[in-house]
């Protein structure tokens, strides 16, 4: 009878001993895994501009030298672009600002989410 239902509900009898989330144990260099979550903040006048969050591993001994990894990281893939307005169709400047204020109330009400929800918890 067992093997009637082995057959039918393979997943019941699964035997699997791995934690869900568990990390591996540290390897020989004594590095873990850190994930962080960047994005990257303007303040031009009296308005407050971000960009989009990125998640991103790194391997490291300390979380001071992998946050240390994830700034390098992002600097050197932010490249500072400068045009002439004039060289710009004014419809695309507004499609592109009209994005831009998107995200920025977007983050906006993120965070006041999150400072909610942690206040909550104090």
């Amino acid at each position: 009878m067992k093997n009637f239902f082995k057959s039918i509900f393979p997943f019941l009898f699964k035997k699997d001993n791995k934690v869900k989330g568990h990390r591996p144990p540290d390897d020989n260099n004594g590095e873990r895994e850190y994930t962080f979550i960047w994005y990257k903040k303007m303040q031009t006048g009296d308005k407050i501009y971000y960009t989009q969050p990125f998640r991103t591993k790194v391997m490291a001994k300390s979380r001071e030298e992998a946050s240390k990894k994830v700034e390098d990281f992002a600097l050197r893939k932010m490249t500072l672009v400068i045009r002439e307005e004039k060289d710009y169709d004014s419809s695309d400047l507004n499609k592109i600002n009209k994005q831009f204020d998107e995200v920025n109330k977007t983050m906006n009400d993120v965070f006041e989410n999150m400072n909610k929800f942690f206040n909550k918890y104090k």
